[in-house]
């Protein structure tokens, strides 16, 4: 979803899921927040994993040298995004990309993706939404 102005008009009883930049864009609009890794954490006192850069075996080692120096890249130059991109509170997004975030995938991580997919796929619907 890119247009975000969805947002604007939220009435009473509307939930919406946001992620990244939209989050500090949009948190003042309402009554609750919850925050999915705090939640996560406090269920299962494990870390929150919403991401993973992954390879299938076979791969190119450029293609994961490649992956590898971009992430490297992008964890050195945080400061340079956030005054790139123009955030409005330079020092809290610094902080929260380099306190609240981290970006090495380790076995703790590991095993704590593993419990979510394990959970999730316990999840069945009572209902189509759609």
């Amino acid at each position: 979803m890119e247009d975000y102005s969805v947002v604007e008009g939220a009435q009473e009883g509307d939930a919406f899921l946001l992620i990244g930049d939209k989050v500090f864009d949009n948190e003042d609009k309402f009554k609750y927040i919850v925050d999915l890794s705090d939640e996560w954490k406090r269920l299962t006192n494990m870390p929150m994993v919403f991401a993973v850069w992954i390879a299938r075996e076979g791969t190119d080692p450029e293609v994961l040298d490649a992956l590898e120096g971009a992430l490297t890249l992008g964890v050195e130059r945080i400061w340079e995004a956030i005054v790139e991109e123009g955030h409005e509170d330079k020092p809290f997004a610094y902080e929260y990309l380099t306190e609240r975030l981290d970006f090495l995938f380790d076995h703790q991580k590991h095993k704590a993706l593993e419990l979510f997919w394990e959970k999730g796929q316990k999840f069945v619907p009572h209902a189509n939404p759609g």
